[in-house]
């Protein structure tokens, strides 16, 4: 089990040690990004906090699947919303004081990292700001974006996103301007 690594699972809503995983993620490309030493490296890496959900493949004395630790008083009085120019999800103190408006409350506020992601930027992963965090400069999810630039449709074809989740063929040179796009604004 030591050789084992921890990374997102295919659902990309908790960390696991299994090893099932993309082949590409072990490329020195792509390592730093997916796999991590650590279920607490996974965890901030990918969830924006040093707990989350997991399997461990190691360790058959316990259910396969773990709960999150409980809640700290900053995760109970702290809900995640969009900054005020929907750019990243935060869960600051910071924004209009009418999305407190009970009518506004069920679309600017949500109860995970993960969930804001999906409700703003309708993918499980985006760049965030965790004033909760103990650093004391914000940290984005996932570090790695700017080297990350081909952008396309989700296969619902109603979201752009930058995962690495798209069917090989779309790099074939006559898919490419079909599929594939340099920026979110393409």
């Amino acid at each position: 089990c030591e050789a084992r690594r921890w990374h997102p699972n295919k659902g990309y809503h908790m960390c696991t040690n299994d090893f099932d995983y993309p082949p590409i993620w072990d490329t020195p490309e792509y390592e730093d990004q997916y796999l991590f030493e650590s279920l607490t490296e996974c965890c901030k890496a990918m969830f924006g906090t040093p707990t989350c959900e997991y399997v461990d493949e190691c360790n058959t004395e316990t259910p396969t699947i773990s709960p999150t630790q409980s809640p700290t008083i900053c995760d109970e009085r702290m809900r995640w919303h969009p900054d005020e120019g929907f750019t990243v999800c935060t869960n600051s103190m910071n924004y209009p004081p009418d999305w407190n408006n009970p009518e506004n409350e069920e679309i600017y506020f949500y109860d995970s990292l993960k969930e804001c992601c999906d409700g703003v930027f309708g993918s499980t992963q985006c760049p965030y700001v965790d004033d909760c965090a103990p650093t004391a400069t914000p940290t984005q999810s996932p570090t790695s974006c700017p080297e990350r630039t081909t952008w396309h449709h989700n296969e619902d074809v109603n979201v752009c996103t930058n995962s690495m989740d798209y069917p090989p063929e779309w790099n074939n040179p006559e898919n490419e301007d079909s599929y594939l796009y340099s920026s979110l604004g393409a």
